[in-house]
């Protein structure tokens, strides 16, 4: 990985994007009593099926199991019977559960004069993206901070390098004010200029931070030290922001009970987006088999009685992702 990736990884947070890609496979059989038998398979970094995301397991129904493999690698298989007319599930979650990935999943059963219709519907809810992204977006409009935020370090003068910092800061502080309007939000009985304060005092932090040793790693030759350095310096940044930012919440004289509310909705903000960042690197294949013969869809392809969708994790970013498929099944045939 290149020096500047890896700073921009290291300091927007983005490790756990970056920790390898997943593949989720998911096979569901639909029978004509409304039945159903779901089969996953989820391969990919073993760091993916332990954390970020929920995924299947016995605490949750499904027969599960996680096979370790070469190069941390591992794969989980699970299996879940649904009885006639049961509930399909909607998130991999133990529980009703917001940061994890939700997709809301109804099947019903349509009588018609010439035949049974069986319809399949299922919403990938969205991931909120664009305002954790907004600043890095923005300035990669222009050509050079594009060029700048993707060039080999090796290859930069100082002066870029200096420039290389300043932008990952932008970003950075950018995406920990978001968590810190998410903390505001709670203060309901708050006037506005309380949320304005602590806002400025993440951003005064952010441009008080001292980035000389970050430049200095720069201009070293890659190592697992130097790599290592580079995380503990971007630690202490995102540390100052937080530091700063609790003292924000000392300095408005919020009451315990304030405080708590702020840090709680704060801190499920950031769970949300840990997972989102995690999703965004991930592929699907959803299998759909439906009774009959399929009539209409929006799958990627269907062949004979079955739907096949393909997507990734941008789309589900910011917008629904809606799974649907009908089936019909003649009376004459049953």
């Amino acid at each position: 990985m290149h020096a500047s990736r890896l700073l921009v990884v290291s300091i927007c947070g983005l490790a756990l994007a970056m920790a390898g890609c997943l593949e989720r496979k998911e096979r569901i059989s639909i029978r004509e009593d409304l039945s159903a038998s779901i089969e996953c398979e989820f391969s990919g970094d073993a760091n993916d099926l332990t954390e970020g995301d929920a995924m299947p397991s016995e605490r949750t129904g499904w027969m599960a199991a996680i096979k370790p493999e070469d190069d941390n690698k591992a794969t989980l298989t699970a299996t879940l019977e649904i009885a006639p007319a049961g509930a399909l599930p909607g998130t991999f979650a133990a529980g009703p559960d917001s940061v994890a990935l939700q997709f809301p999943t109804v099947l019903t059963k349509e009588e018609r004069a010439d035949a049974t219709y069986y319809h399949f519907r299922r919403v990938y809810q969205r991931r909120d993206d664009a305002r954790y992204t907004w600043m890095k977006r923005s300035l990669e409009q222009d050509s050079r901070n594009y060029e700048l935020l993707h060039s080999d370090v090796e290859t930069l003068s100082d002066d870029d390098r200096a420039k290389l910092i300043d932008r990952v800061r932008q970003i950075e502080t950018d995406k920990e004010l978001q968590f810190v309007e998410a903390g505001i939000a709670a203060l309901k009985a708050r006037p506005q200029d309380t949320g304005l304060h602590i806002r400025m005092a993440v951003v005064k932090a952010g441009e008080a931070f001292d980035t000389e040793s970050a430049k200095a790693l720069l201009t070293q030759p890659a190592s697992p030290e130097r790599d290592r350095a580079i995380n503990a310096a971007a630690e202490r940044y995102l540390q100052s922001l937080r530091d700063a930012k609790d003292a924000a919440l000392r300095a408005e004289r919020l009451t315990p009970a304030e405080i708590k509310a702020f840090n709680d909705a704060e801190a499920r903000d950031r769970a949300a987006r840990t997972v989102t960042e995690d999703l965004q690197d991930e592929v699907w294949q959803v299998k759909v088999t439906m009774p009959g013969e399929i009539v209409a869809h929006n799958a990627t392809e269907a062949d004979g009685g079955t739907a096949t969708w393909e997507f990734d994790g941008p789309a589900v970013m910011d917008r629904d992702h809606i799974l649907m498929v009908t089936s019909r099944l003649a009376k004459k045939n049953r």
